[in-house]
């Protein structure tokens, strides 16, 4: 990471430093997808792999880069092996701005009185260059809730006694609750993978 901010920073090596960062569980999801974010204005840009980047740029890159180097000092406990209780719940939240689209799953269980949460998995993406509504990236994030959930309940070992995805966004949640073929294609094929789930 030093030779990358104390030298020139270009597509070519911001893209290798991301694809560096091994993180199958999600947890820096949010942070990765803000080096995905600066490749994707680069790409819009018309930046080549190996072009100064113009100042603006730059400047987003290297502070980026900066907080890499810390990555490294993050510890993230993995509480899980305690849970022992009879009803375990998985909740997913999804949410989305004009830049990326996400979701996150907590897994939460009673047990002697006592609640307990567990950060389980995460996932972003950043938003397509073609504009889309919020409420469209809205729906995304949720399609990717609904496959984090799937993926998350198949992955571990522990009996889950009910999920329960959360979406903020009342046009989403209005969506969902109808039959998926009365929309046009867009939402019609996301609410139905919603649904079909």
């Amino acid at each position: 990471v030093k030779s990358f901010t104390e030298n020139k920073i270009t597509k070519r090596n911001l893209l290798g430093w991301i694809a560096r960062i091994f993180d199958p569980m999600g947890m820096l999801s949010t942070f990765v997808v803000r080096g995905k974010i600066l490749m994707q204005e680069m790409w819009m840009e018309g930046i080549d792999w190996d072009d100064p980047l113009p100042v603006q740029i730059e400047s987003k890159a290297r502070r980026w880069l900066m907080e890499a180097e810390s990555l490294q000092e993050i510890k993230v406990p993995r509480p899980m092996s305690r849970f022992m209780g009879s009803e375990k719940r998985l909740h997913v939240f999804s949410d989305a701005s004009n830049l990326a689209y996400g979701a996150v799953a907590y897994l939460r269980e009673e047990f002697e009185g006592e609640a307990r949460t567990a950060f389980v998995g995460a996932k972003s993406k950043v938003a397509p260059i073609k504009v889309i509504s919020i409420p469209r990236l809205e729906l995304l994030g949720a399609c990717l809730g609904v496959r984090l959930a799937k993926k998350v309940s198949r992955a571990l070992s522990l009996e889950i006694t009910e999920a329960t995805l959360w979406a903020d966004s009342m046009d989403v949640l209005h969506w969902i609750r109808q039959r998926a073929r009365t929309f046009k294609p867009f939402v019609a094929n996301r609410v139905g993978n919603i649904q079909e789930e």
